[in-house]
């Protein structure tokens, strides 16, 4: 039996891709070697559960297309997703201490998000870093997405505690995307 303390979050399947058992998943750890580790862990019925992993194509910085043991089809697949990913913490390598402050654009998925006026954005949902210009995705409450550069000059404050990003937009940006 796999004990809790052993393992650590490293990401979460997040949907299906294809007809073939590939999935999308999004990684919170930047340049970990997934197919390097000696399984994934992920929940099932509660109880966490060993899986191999059969293939990984990297997507972006932060997200690969998993294949694992056992997933073969657009239907297992969906099955698994949404789950969180664990591995096992020995297999982990350790963050490099020398950046400023450790915390990276990925980190900020799920964190709600707020104009410099209190006006509720939205929620993080993702990462776009497959382009020279590294976009946070944000959903309104409206049902909208909203792209936004990930830049000093627009982040008023990050709030790990209550998971809350501050962003000071242009108004025109906000018209613009939402």
């Amino acid at each position: 039996m796999i004990d809790e303390r052993e393992i650590l979050r490293i990401g979460t399947l997040v949907k299906p891709h294809g007809i073939k058992g590939e999935m999308l998943a999004l990684l919170d750890i930047d340049g970990l070697e997934i197919d390097e580790l000696s399984c994934l862990v992920i929940h099932v019925d509660g109880i966490p559960v060993p899986f191999f992993v059969d293939g990984v194509r990297q997507r972006g910085n932060s997200s690969v297309l998993l294949t694992i043991d056992g997933v073969s089809d657009e239907l297992e697949a969906a099955r698994m997703c949404p789950s969180d990913i664990f591995a096992f913490k020995a297999e982990i390598p350790e963050r490099d201490s020398s950046d400023d402050d450790g915390l990276y654009a990925s980190d900020l998925i799920g964190y709600a998000v707020v104009g410099a006026d209190g006006q509720t954005l939205g929620k993080v949902t993702d990462i776009e870093d497959s382009t020279a210009n590294v976009l946070f995705i944000i959903a309104t409450p409206a049902g909208k997405t909203l792209y936004v550069p990930v830049v000093p000059e627009f982040i008023a404050g990050i709030y790990a505690d209550s998971e809350v990003l501050t962003l000071d937009l242009p108004p025109e940006m906000i018209d613009l995307n939402g």
